[in-house]
This record gives structure tokens, C-alpha cells and sequence, in this order.
């Protein structure tokens, strides 16, 4: 039998871990998800990849959970065959909230096929014959609403839930069921740093037990990781920064510490969360701001993919992308207004010039603030309160 013969003989017993060094590109390339932004893809050129673990770090309120959740949306959108699992280590994600934020901001459901025109202040809108078609702003948004209540009610259809139990139980459940069964094309785990071994559980938390964690963090990448690859399921974690959950160790890592962030293929740290006034879709709107920053990526920088996409790390490592715009804007405002105490007891809103506007409920509070001639006003104090 010549060596030829003895190789192929090997590859077909290897269940596809053993390939040949031409066929490497069609093995290491996998699609990528995208991300729900043009820039976010272009700076991890081609989005988030099946069969890679991706990180997105940063402080507490950096709208982490809304793009992995985005980036769920996504995948759903492209095949829905294959669904999501979220896993809820912190146990507080709010599925209303974040299906209208993904089903409205930057997947909007005409954006394949629209343009805005700056000088006549009109969406330019493609049809299936087609046409071209003008439509005002107020139009555009009331013809993709419904495209995007259903885009929303896919979402719950296709993203399932994993909450509660132990780390060990968790990893188990991932490694014996979750990625043999083919079920699932992206898994969400949010956050990392709730992946915390039942022996350090048990004992105040120190930095000799943030030792023992990220031994567990680091087993934990060295088995799942694998799996995740070998079944082509993009794997993203959400990480707050060391400094807002412990007091020990630097305050600019990551739980797991080295070792674990050496496994990642991609990480991506949001920063700087600011609400503004933007102007979008041809209208201005409350939006949030966030500075992201591809802190480290071995797609980029280590395989052909960056260079096919044009990738230049130099350039377009640091970028901003808006959240937000997929929120009714009172809505947006009424919860900034009442978080930044603007909006207080049973729906109350104070003016500058001493005149209190009530109302039975937000909405009509809002209203009533618009039918004072207020709203740009408490617009203007929650921007600036926000960027304090």
C-alpha cells in the first residue's frame, strides 16, 4: 500500500480532523455571521466566524448583550434553519427590550434595498419590479415596521434560553448535547465572568481563588473550544472588565487571565457610552454611541481573510458604532429621562421654567411634554447628563 493509499486511509478514519494542507482554506475559512454593522464587519473582516470564540469586553453598560443579541439576529436572518442559544450566567436579561432594540437598528429590513438621498431628504426604496420609489422618513420607518415585528417575533421563535445551575453542569450540558446535536449555529454566553467553578463558590472570593477560576476557565476553553470548531458554532462571550466585579488583580484584564484570552480568535472591547441626538434614516433620533476596538484577533492578522477584505488594522482599528435607533424614541427617552431623575414619582417632569407636566403614564407624559413644547428640552438634558 503506497503512502498516498495509507493517507487517505487515515483522513477517512479521523472524522474530518485529519485533511490535507490544500484543503486547509475550506476547513480554517468558515463563514462569518455578520455582526449588524457595516464597520463591525469590516473591522473583523467578514463578522463573527463559526468555529471561533469571540470576546466583547468593557464596562458595565457598554451594550455588549445588544450586540451579541444583533448579531443573533443576524444569523437567524441568513439561516433560520439553525437556532441560538443564550446562556444567562448573570441571570437578568431582559428578552423584551433587546428584541425591539435588534429587530430595529441596524438590521433594518429595507436596508438591503434603500439608499437615502441627502439633497431631496428621501429614502430611495427599490421595489420587486424594480422600480425606484421616494418615501419620507416617517414613511420609510412605518413600511419596515412590519418587516420588523416579524422579525422580532422570529427571534423569540429561534433564540433559546439557558439560565441557572452550576458551571460544571453548564459545560457538560454544552459539550455532551448542545454541540453534537446541530441544533444551534451561534452560542451566547453572558458573561464569562460568571463561570465560576462550584469549589470557589463555596469560599470567599480572593486572589488565590481568582487563581483556581481561571484554571477553570482555561480547561473549560481547552474542551469546549474544540467541539465549537469541529461543529462550525460561532461562540461569543461578553466580559465586564476585572475592575467592576473584583477587587483583586489588574483592573485592564479579563477573568481567565492569559491563558484564557490567548484561546480567543477575536476580542473586542466597547468603551465610552454616550447618549446623543444623531441624525439617522433622515430623521434625528436618540441614539447611544459606543467606542470599539479590536484589541486582538488572529482572523485578521494571521490568515488570508483580513487581506481579502481589506483589512487594515492600522487604519480602522478603533471606530463607533450607534445603538438605539430601533427604540420608539419615547420610549428612549421616558427610561433616560426617569434614570437620570428627570422624570420622577408618578410620572412627573419639572421645565426649567418651574411648569410641572404630568401624565397617566409615560407615553402620556411624553406626549404632554410634546404638546408643551418641552421635548427638545429634556432631549438636551438627558444628552448632557449622559455625557458627564
Amino acid at each position: 500500500m503506497d503512502t498516498k493509499t495509507i493517507r487517505q486511509k487515515l483522513m477517512d478514519d479521523s472524522n474530518g480532523r485529519l485533511f490535507s494542507f490544500s484543503s486547509a482554506s475550506e476547513k480554517y475559512m468558515k463563514g462569518g455571521i455578520s455582526t449588524g454593522s457595516i464597520v463591525l464587519d469590516y473591522m473583523t473582516a467578514g463578522g463573527f466566524r463559526k468555529g471561533y470564540p469571540t470576546a466583547i469586553w468593557g464596562n458595565p453598560g457598554t451594550m455588549k448583550t445588544t450586540a451579541c443579541i444583533l448579531a443573533a439576529a443576524q444569523a437567524i436572518k441568513s439561516d433560520p434553519s439553525k437556532a441560538i442559544l443564550y446562556v444567562d450566567t448573570e441571570i437578568r436579561l431582559n428578552p423584551e427590550y433587546q428584541q425591539k432594540t435588534a429587530a430595529g437598528v441596524e438590521i433594518h429590513p429595507l436596508a438591503d434595498r434603500s439608499k437615502f438621498n441627502k439633497t431631496k431628504g428621501v429614502w430611495v426604496i427599490t421595489d420587486d419590479d424594480g422600480a425606484e420609489l421616494d418615501m419620507t422618513p416617517d414613511e420609510y420607518d412605518a413600511a419596515a415596521k412590519p418587516e420588523a415585528e416579524a422579525l422580532q417575533e422570529q427571534l423569540g421563535e429561534n433564540i433559546d434560553i439557558y439560565a441557572g445551575g452550576s458551571s460544571e453542569d453548564l459545560l457538560d450540558f454544552l459539550l455532551h448535547k448542545v454541540c453534537p446535536s446541530q441544533a444551534y449555529q451561534m452560542i451566547i454566553i453572558d458573561s464569562q465572568d460568571k463561570l465560576i467553578p462550584s469549589r470557589v463558590l463555596e469560599k470567599d472570593e480572593n486572589s488565590f481563588q481568582q487563581g483556581s477560576r481561571a484554571q477553570f476557565l482555561n480547561a473549560w476553553a481547552a474542551r469546549l473550544h474544540p467541539l465549537i470548531w469541529e461543529h462550525e458554532i460561532a461562540l461569543l462571550y461578553t466580559s465586564q472588565m476585572r475592575q467592576a466585579m473584583v477587587q483583586y488583580g489588574s483592573p485592564d484584564t479579563m477573568g481567565g487571565g492569559r491563558g484564557f484570552r490567548h484561546s480567543l480568535s477575536l476580542l473586542v472591547k466597547f468603551s465610552a457610552p454616550k447618549v446623543e441626538i444623531v441624525n439617522f434614516r433622515g430623521k434625528q433620533r436618540l441614539g447611544q454611541t459606543i467606542n470599539i476596538r479590536i484589541e486582538d484577533s488572529r482572523i485578521c492578522n494571521e490568515t488570508a481573510i483580513g487581506a481579502s477584505a481589506g483589512f487594515d488594522p492600522g487604519k480602522f482599528s478603533t471606530a463607533r458604532l450607534i445603538f438605539g435607533h430601533g427604540w420608539d424614541n419615547d420610549e428612549a427617552l421616558g427610561r433616560l429621562g426617569e434614570h437620570f431623575g428627570f422624570i420622577t414619582g408618578r410620572f412627573k417632569y419639572m421645565t426649567d421654567d418651574g411648569i410641572e407636566i404630568k401624565g397617566r403614564s409615560k407615553q402620556e407624559l411624553i406626549d404632554n411634554i410634546r404638546a408643551e413644547g418641552k421635548l427638545h428640552e429634556l432631549w438636551k438634558k438627558v444628552v448632557d447628563k449622559s455625557a458627564e
